[in-house]
């Protein structure tokens, strides 16, 4: 990761001192540790603070599996969605840690750290987040189709990361497009006419009840980042 902007993360760990030579390694890799917890809970409340982009957690400082723990966190309602990486001691039963993933070894060294974030990040985009921000596109009146399709994926892209909404060209589009085999200008130029023709055709007050002020005083319609920011930003509420 050298020469590359340095990953946030929040270390959780029972033990202090496993917690003070975890610091060091990750800090060789180019992690930046925001913060250091012995339990879940108080890396939950840490996570709405420093936002990470991974959460590392012990398998006995956690004592939940993977849905369980990623549920939990999206209830936070962040603008950036963590990896959450389970460090593992090899003398725990499979009974106890099944869910635990992705993983690696209870002290894992710098080279395994710099393996599984290059593996982890960018996060992937979640099926039903797809599904959802599909959904929420029906009710903006965005047609059925490919378009729409493409527009969900990109939603869920900025619900992964809210600041994906002002990197469109140079993250949304290209991953949206290699996703559906095609080129980002074709991409960018689909979106922005899935979104003119609902905002001809459809429920203005439904959408205005969506977009407020939002929209583009000049055009009566959202840009596609408003489009996209404000999607995600409702996708969050949704989260019980």
């Amino acid at each position: 990761m050298e020469g590359s902007n340095k990953v946030t993360c929040i270390l959780i760990h029972p033990d202090p001192s496993a917690r003070e030579t975890l610091v060091g390694i990750f800090a060789s890799t180019g992690l930046t540790v925001s913060a250091v917890c012995a339990d879940w809970t108080g890396a939950l409340d840490a996570a709405a603070r420093v936002l990470p982009e991974m959460i590392f957690v012990h398998a006995l400082a956690a004592g939940l599996d993977a849905g369980t723990a990623t549920a939990q966190v999206d209830r936070l309602r962040l603008s950036r969605r963590p990896a959450i990486v389970y460090l593992v001691p090899s003398y725990l039963p499979e009974r106890m840690t099944q869910g635990m993933r992705p993983r690696v070894d209870a002290h894992p060294d710098a080279e395994t750290i710099r393996a599984r974030v290059a593996e982890t990040l960018p996060l992937p985009v979640r099926p039903e987040d797809e599904a959802r921000a599909e959904r929420l596109l029906a009710q903006m009146d965005i047609a059925p189709g490919e378009n729409r399709r493409r527009l969900a994926y990109a939603v869920a892209l900025v619900l992964n990361d809210a600041a994906n909404a002002g990197r469109l060209k140079h993250s949304v589009y290209p991953a949206v497009a290699e996703r559906f085999h095609t080129t980002p200008r074709r991409v960018e130029d689909g979106l922005r006419r899935a979104i003119d023709a609902a905002w001809t055709t459809g429920n203005s007050d439904r959408q205005y009840a969506m977009f407020g002020n939002t929209i583009d005083a000049r055009r009566g319609k959202p840009t596609t980042a408003a489009l996209l920011a404000t999607a995600a930003e409702l996708l969050r509420q949704e989260v019980e």
